[in-house]
């Protein structure tokens, strides 16, 4: 595997990368051969799930991570209150003996709705904690651009 290092040059002082340490490479900022001694960055996780977890572990949004799971169970309570709903249209038209077409039509417009809502509450999440490992990521880019 490759480690990417910050080189400074032994003439101008500027920083570059390399890919290399303790070893002679010329300078991309004034042409001069110098020797390396670098200081090795942590290489990318290779697995990307075992680097999306890290990112969650070390969050600086873990309010806004807990708050986007209570919206998502919102979402399933409001599923299961429209599997309700049908339920109890059901049992109301069945005592008022409706035709079946009305029941079916309540049962069919109830088991729509609740897949609906539990389609967006799963993609409600997805959508939302991609949004914040976004923010993350450019939070941490920023501090690895400050640090350099």
């Amino acid at each position: 595997m490759i480690m990417i290092a910050n080189a400074k040059c032994q003439h101008c002082g500027n920083v570059f990368e390399t890919d290399g340490m303790n070893k002679t490479e010329f300078c991309p900022h004034c042409g001069k051969e110098t020797f390396i001694v670098g200081q090795a960055f942590d290489p990318a996780p290779a697995n990307t799930a075992a680097a999306l977890k890290q990112i969650r572990e070390q969050t600086c949004y873990k309010t806004l991570r807990e708050l986007i799971g209570v919206v998502q169970i919102l979402f399933f309570i409001a599923a299961g209150l429209a599997g309700l709903g049908v339920t109890g249209n059901f049992l109301e038209l069945g005592q008022v003996a409706s035709s079946i077409g009305g029941i079916l039509l309540a049962v069919i417009i109830g088991l729509v709705s609740a897949f609906i809502l539990i389609v967006l509450g799963i993609a409600w999440k997805q959508a939302a904690l991609l949004l914040v490992d976004i923010a993350d990521c450019q939070i941490r880019l920023a501090g690895n651009t400050a640090s350099r």
